[in-house]
């Protein structure tokens, strides 16, 4: 059985419209996540000196590998089931890690 159908069944959510609102929270969370990066990407994408700073010397390394490195650790953080604030900042925080990821794609293109 699904999960969804595993989480009606035990009654976390009991009605279509629970399981609509509780999807809608989800996409809330998703476009937030998408605008932080967007901001972060074009605005350090935009301004030379900071792709500058960002994309030469060992920077380029940290940026590189920030991704990575922050899934490893937002992981057992989010297994440890933080409370709601402080996984929505752990959401924009890696949003923000992703932002600065994506910004290299500016710089070039």
């Amino acid at each position: 059985m699904s999960t969804l159908g595993n989480l009606i069944d035990t009654g976390i959510y009991r009605t279509a419209s629970q399981i609509n609102e509780a999807m809608g929270r989800v996409y809330g969370y998703m476009g937030l996540a998408v605008v932080v990066s967007m901001l972060v990407s074009m605005g350090i994408g935009t301004d030379p000196e900071l792709v500058k700073f960002f994309f030469t010397g060992v920077m380029h390394w940290v940026v590189v590998f920030a991704p990575i490195v922050a899934v490893f650790l937002l992981v057992p953080f989010l297994d440890s089931n933080p409370p709601k604030e402080f996984a929505i900042l752990a959401l924009a925080g890696f949003s923000a890690v992703m932002g600065l990821s994506f910004a290299v794609i500016f710089a070039v293109y």
